[in-house]
């Protein structure tokens, strides 16, 4: 099913058929004013195909000034349907511009791929060694083939500016998003920071938010930094079965191998 054809996609819910008793889909595509498809929101994935994720890049880079940075996350290779499970590479996403530095993070986060423009941002043309706990792959000439793994995704980072470092700004996006999961029935989550990768969380954010009555949901924050938990822990109080708490802090993630699907998880047996 291409979604490009549909006039109305719903997904990611509990919608009943009628087709025989009890039966219920999590997707549903309209058409002209009728139904033309019922299945899983797996099936109805906007990036089904390498094709699909490089035309979406090719269709925002079309609005994006030059120059500016083009990111994306999400895509897995493991689904394409026109290509083997193989990781894209700089040369397809030259292909998609060369006027845009590009940077594309899989599914996991353990994984990168830039196209040239970016890798020349980063000085990754001067064949740098990778960080400690990252890969960087190469061509046979000895050039970058655009993709980085685990600790070496960082330099990406910390180059592309990040649009939600203004604490308001931030605010204002997890308010949106955070009624969104209210509205889909979550009433609690567990986040976690990666602090590795700039995915900063603060417990502090949720109470301000709770606060101005704008957190629908309770919030059990975990973090990958020892001291910033403990600063959490100082800060927010421990559960004390008050049932208006809303904020509370959670344990410490630990990262220890790679990503099976980023091919970069540690095996007794090759891949």
């Amino acid at each position: 099913m291409e979604q490009e054809k549909l006039d109305r996609l719903l997904y990611h819910g509990k919608i009943h058929t009628l087709k025989t008793e009890g039966d219920v889909v999590e997707a549903l595509g309209i058409r002209a004013g009728k139904i033309v498809f019922v299945g899983s929101s797996q099936d109805v994935s906007p990036c089904r195909s390498k094709a699909d994720a490089l035309d979406r890049l090719r269709k925002k880079a079309q609005i994006t000034p030059k120059g500016e940075w083009i990111r994306g996350s999400g895509f897995d290779q493991s689904k394409w349907e026109d290509a083997p499970d193989q990781l894209p590479s700089r040369h397809d996403l030259d292909a998609v511009s060369t006027e845009h530095p590009i940077v594309i993070k899989r599914a996991c986060l353990h994984t990168a791929v830039a196209n040239t423009a970016a890798l020349q941002k980063a000085g990754l043309f001067q064949r740098k060694a990778p960080e400690s706990g990252g890969m960087i792959e190469f061509e046979a000439d000895g050039l970058p083939n655009g993709v980085l793994r685990e600790q070496s995704i960082r330099i990406f980072d910390v180059l592309i500016p990040n649009p939600l470092a203004d604490p308001f700004a931030r605010r204002a996006c997890m308010a949106e998003q955070l009624k969104r999961m209210a509205s889909l029935g979550m009433t609690s989550m567990h986040t976690y920071a990666a602090d590795v990768w700039q995915y900063a969380e603060d417990p502090s954010d949720y109470a301000c938010l709770d606060r101005e009555g704008l957190l629908p949901l309770r919030v059990t924050v975990y973090q990958d930094d020892l001291a910033k938990l403990a600063k959490d822990r100082a800060a927010i109080p421990a559960p004390s079965g008050d049932p208006s708490q809303k904020v509370f802090v959670g344990g410490y993630k630990l990262f220890c191998d790679g990503s099976l699907g980023s091919r970069s998880a540690a095996l007794y047996a090759p891949y």
